[in-house]
């Protein structure tokens, strides 16, 4: 597509977006990690998680707020 002096490129975009309960568990985590790995999506998103602490995903950059107790 080419509008004027832009050049756009559509490419596809993988959003995972996931309400996930337990997050804090090691066995979720683990899943989580496998689950993501399996489905390589750009853009991973975790809503109302009540994380206690960071969840590194590897290769992955990442914004967290944790909640406060």
């Amino acid at each position: 597509m080419h509008s004027g002096n832009l050049s756009v490129t559509k490419v596809p975009l993988t959003v995972l977006m996931w309400n996930v309960r337990g997050i804090n568990a090691e066995k979720k985590q683990r899943y989580l990690h496998w689950f993501i790995g399996e489905q390589r999506p750009d853009i991973v998103m975790f809503n109302e998680t009540k994380l206690t602490s960071k969840l590194f995903l590897n290769g992955y950059h990442s914004h967290q707020t944790l909640l406060k107790r």
